[in-house]
């Protein structure tokens, strides 16, 4: 298994587990945010109480000004789930 860090992308290639771990894209947006709003129309799991449009996702988890960095785990063309760093919040100094 490979790793290897470049900023705020990392990433983990596929070793012996079927899928790879990268930094989101603009190609990864729709079916991440399919996968978001599945889990938001279950209810009860998130404080978010509607659906997202694909923009809102890529500003919210990808691109936006406070998403320094964002990872999507990908087994070929089907996006599994992803994880993403954000400073809604301010973070203390120092």
């Amino acid at each position: 298994m490979g790793f290897g860090m470049s900023g705020t992308n990392c990433g983990v290639e596929a070793g012996t587990t079927g899928f790879i771990i990268r930094k989101a894209r603009a190609d990864d947006a729709p079916g991440l945010c399919d996968l978001l709003n599945a889990i938001l129309r279950a209810g009860g799991t998130m404080a978010r109480p509607t659906a997202m449009t694909v923009p809102e996702f890529e500003d919210w988890y990808i691109y936006g000004a406070h998403v320094p960095c964002c990872q999507v785990a990908v087994a070929g063309e089907v996006r599994l789930g992803f994880q993403v760093l954000s400073t809604f919040y301010p973070l203390p100094q120092g």
